[in-house]
């Protein structure tokens, strides 16, 4: 259930689940996609645009001042990186990091140059277009050909653009960039090596489709394009349905979540635009669909995926997830990750208020976005209308808060069941674990993510605040149960249940406190081991034993980690902890019962940078300054 937004549920796309032999689909296509487009640009923007788009940037809009600051802000970014120095990426092997950044500068340099009429950024943003290599057959590494998914995305971007200027005459080398990038993409990733894209079905297939669509969308004039536009929609569609829940929960979390958002929300906003709402037809093309579920010429009946039910949910899964400073959480193979949600404005401007209140605004990443940001958004905000304590047991999270203001207190409770959410790659086995914000701190949060080489380090289920059975997790998987009791208030509940053992993991808040409750009975095991870990380490906070628990002192807060029971308590130091791009290191609260049975109650009290409190604990009732805690 996603309650942020309560979004408008349109028609699902034409034939959504229609697969049909081609000799009883609709008569084949011939040509190109869609030769009857014929203005520019169509990607980012519409001819019509331009004018509201400046009349926001240059205060006319009527908007309130801060919002106009806002869009002062996006441009003058789009501004400063046209003018940044670009790299002349290498052909061989290619350089898909000096790639992306050129397309990068190019594409803000052609935005320029067609909302300015800017004579001189349209000269910059074809030179450093005609730069960038277009064959990538000497990238051959599956990890990181899906960075030609970005560039490719961006230079499709620049020519559209660059067209859309009017101001210069001969654009056939621009075009050939597009279209020998997407050839060589095509070729590289469906035609030379599909065998690992069937095996591996995740972002990188994702976003190639995406980024293939933005090029038919400009190559319209090409007979490739409709095998390009075809392959985009089938397999966005295909992919999108089968990566997330039926309630939009995404199974590589919030980082690939934004990751694939890059290429996804032009693309598809594009076509929407541009082609409007009708389904169509289109030829299947098998070579990187998983074994067995697919026939050779076939054809698929696609909608307008920008108004799709399930996209929608995918878009609003992340703001159910928002964190009171903007950011999404360290869930799975994460940092704490920002959103270009104003890019999603015309969906629900709730996504423009999520960017808005953002602590960091989301401008760039790997794909620079702020063209997106700039153009989708008009200038309304509408604050969430969902309740703070929320909860969606098909996801796996309940989220328990005080409201949805940066200096609101936010946790997380997640146990996802078995299916998209725990089987695509980039998944974490973190059944159980928590994390909490409040007093404006990340007081407790998953251990992270600093890049696919170093996920070794926390993605194991010790980096997680559950519970050790004997020192070994609880199954992850199909061998793990996973049922959810009702949301009752701001109390949630989870069962998880494996070769007859039980876990009922339950957190309650009680004003501005977190109580968290477990109840375990687990045949045959001795020990049990509660992992409750901190946002501390250096330059971040100091995790001190009490006889009571914990007290994590931090710069801007501290939290008391209250301990309602019998067991023994120790820190652990040095803990594995990730930042994105660095490796580093944080404290722990243990506390080991005897099994096989057992009860615990932790409150998680957030409290002032300085506090010392007074706290006792008499069975499963804390007392803290005063104030008496019970679950």
């Amino acid at each position: 259930m996603l309650l942020l937004s309560l979004l408008a549920c349109k028609a699902d796309p034409v034939a959504v689940d229609d697969t049909v032999a081609a000799d009883t689909a609709p008569p084949a296509h011939e040509g190109p996609l869609h030769p009857e487009l014929t203005t520019w640009p169509r990607l980012v923007v519409l001819p019509d645009d331009r004018e509201a788009i400046l009349a926001r940037i240059h205060g006319e809009a009527g908007l309130d001042d801060e919002v106009t600051r806002a869009f002062e802000d996006l441009y003058n970014a789009l501004h400063d990186r046209c003018a940044a120095t670009a790299p002349v990426p290498e052909a061989d092997p290619y350089d898909y990091g000096a790639a992306w950044s050129a397309a990068a500068i190019a594409r803000n340099c052609a935005y320029m140059a067609w909302l300015d009429q800017n004579p001189d950024a349209a000269e910059r943003a074809s030179g450093v277009l005609l730069t960038i290599p277009t064959d990538a057959s000497t990238l051959n590494d599956p990890t990181y050909d899906v960075h030609l998914s970005t560039t490719l995305g961006l230079v499709a971007q620049t020519y559209d653009l660059l067209q859309g200027s009017g101001l210069l005459d001969d654009l056939s080398e621009e075009q050939g960039v597009v279209a020998g990038l997407a050839a060589s993409l095509h070729q590289r990733y469906v035609v030379d090596e599909p065998l690992w894209y069937q095996v591996w079905q995740n972002n990188h297939n994702l976003k190639a489709a995406a980024a293939l669509g933005q090029a038919a969308l400009v190559l319209n004039d090409r007979d490739e394009s409709w095998v390009y536009g075809s392959y985009a929609m089938t397999e966005s569609r295909r992919l999108i349905y089968e990566m997330t829940t039926e309630a939009g929960g995404y199974g590589e979390g919030p980082h690939y979540h934004q990751y694939s958002a890059q290429e996804v929300i032009p693309f598809l906003r594009a076509w929407h635009r541009s082609l409007g709402d009708t389904g169509e037809w289109f030829d299947v093309d098998c070579a990187t669909r998983p074994f067995d579920t697919c026939t050779e010429g076939s054809r698929e009946g696609v909608g307008d995926l920008w108004d799709d039910p399930r996209v929608q949910a995918w878009w609003a899964w992340g703001l159910d997830l928002r964190m009171p400073d903007g950011q999404r959480p360290p869930i799975d193979d994460s940092p704490l990750t920002s959103f270009p949600s104003a890019a999603l404005a015309e969906v629900d401007p709730v996504y423009a208020w999520d960017w808005f209140n953002q602590e960091s605004r989301y401008l760039r990443r790997a794909g620079d976005m702020t063209a997106e940001l700039l153009s989708a958004w008009d200038g309304r905000l509408a604050e969430p209308v969902a309740a703070p304590c929320r909860q969606s047991a098909v996801n796996g999270h309940a989220v328990l808060s005080t409201g949805h203001g940066p200096d609101d207190l936010w946790f997380i409770l997640q146990a996802e069941p078995y299916g998209p959410m725990t089987t695509i790659g980039h998944e974490h086995h973190d059944a159980g674990a928590i994390q909490l914000y409040a007093r404006g701190s990340y007081l407790m949060a998953e251990s992270g993510y600093a890049g696919w080489d170093d996920r070794g380090y926390t993605s194991d289920y010790a980096a997680h605040s559950g519970v050790l059975f004997d020192g070994e997790p609880p199954p992850d998987g199909e061998d793990l149960a996973v049922s959810w009791a009702p949301l009752e208030g701001c109390t949630a509940a989870v069962d998880l249940t494996w070769a007859g053992a039980t876990w009922r993991r339950a957190a309650r808040l009680d004003e501005d406190v977190i109580l968290l409750s477990d109840t375990i009975d687990a045949p045959g095991t001795a020990t049990l081991q509660w992992r409750l870990h901190t946002v501390s380490g250096e330059g971040r906070g100091t995790l001190a034993l009490r006889d009571w628990g914990a007290l994590l002192h931090q710069d801007d807060a501290a939290l008391a980690l209250v301990v309602m029971g019998d067991a023994a308590l120790s820190l652990e130091e040095d803990a594995d902890a990730l930042s994105y791009g660095r490796v580093d290191t944080h404290q722990l609260l243990v506390a080991e019962v005897a099994g096989p049975e057992a009860a615990l109650t932790v409150a998680l009290v957030p409290l002032a940078a300085d506090a010392e409190p007074e706290v006792t604990v008499s069975g499963d009732t804390a007392t803290v300054d005063g104030r008496t805690l019970r679950f």
